[in-house]
């Protein structure tokens, strides 16, 4: 593992210990690395979607970590939007309604706001993120504190609609089978090869894929490797286009072909 992650989860794990997790939305940490500001095009974005009234809904910002608002929709939060414009990405391509979706997994949840936002839009089936320990406690409390219950390594737990998992496994097959939908936005491509292998290669054959990355990170060549990965699934109809406003960034959208 890199130093720099070595060097991020230790500073993550004093402030957990040391802060007020009521404020942690604000924290320096946190801001730099898991909330965005939103871009304008997104909201605009948004709002021009057909059924932009039920996504109108679920933009209302909860109150837990004392989220910044968004200057041009003070009920919401940059953070929230951009997630629901990512989101409404997959959607809105394949047509899917995610009330019909049984099983998400998302590898790196962040504190739990796309998990949030999923089930804002209607989702009542089973959440899984897999992610580092550290960040399956800011999911753990984010989400409980939402009245969206959670286990942490316990898949079987029946009470819990979001199971949260730190080892790799975890990931057996009658945890992973049958997902619906495999999301990773810009997790999948700030990690090393190895990790990424091993989690594509845990969670086999969704129905769909929601992926965003960057064209390199580090000394990967982030391109290069998802053309590969479009190259060695040609069982999907892949979509794989850059994000305009967000120079150098692209969305990968896969469907299982019938």
């Amino acid at each position: 593992m890199k130093n720099s992650w070595i060097q991020y989860r230790k500073k993550l794990s004093e402030y957990i210990k040391d802060k007020d997790p009521r404020n942690f939305l604000n924290w320096d940490i946190i801001r730099h690395s898991m909330f965005s500001p939103a871009s304008v095009l997104e909201l605009d974005y948004i709002k021009k979607l057909p059924d932009w009234e039920s996504w109108k809904k679920t933009l209302t910002e909860d109150r837990m970590g004392n989220p910044k608002r968004y200057k041009l929709m003070k009920s919401s939060s940059g953070n929230l939007i951009h997630h629901t414009y990512s989101l409404a990405q997959v959607l809105k391509t394949f047509d899917l309604d995610i009330k019909n979706l049984s099983k998400i997994f998302e590898f790196g949840g962040g504190y739990g706001s796309m998990a949030r936002l999923a089930f804002k839009k209607g989702f009542s089936g089973k959440y899984i993120i897999f992610d580092l320990v550290e960040f399956n406690f800011l999911q753990e409390y984010f989400l409980e504190s939402l009245g969206i219950k959670t286990s942490v390594n316990n898949y079987s737990a029946r009470s819990a609609s979001v199971s949260l998992i730190n080892d790799i496994h975890g990931l057996k097959e009658d945890v992973v089978k049958d997902t619906d939908l495999f999301l990773a936005t810009w997790s999948l491509s700030e990690v090393p090869i190895s990790v990424r292998n091993d989690v594509l290669g845990a969670v086999k054959n969704p129905r769909y894929y929601l992926i965003a990355y960057q064209e390199k990170f580090e000394d990967i060549d982030n391109t290069g490797y998802f053309k590969d990965l479009r190259n060695r699934l040609t069982d999907y109809d892949w979509h794989n286009y850059p994000i305009e406003h967000l120079p150098g960034n692209y969305y990968l959208l896969g469907k299982k072909k019938i």
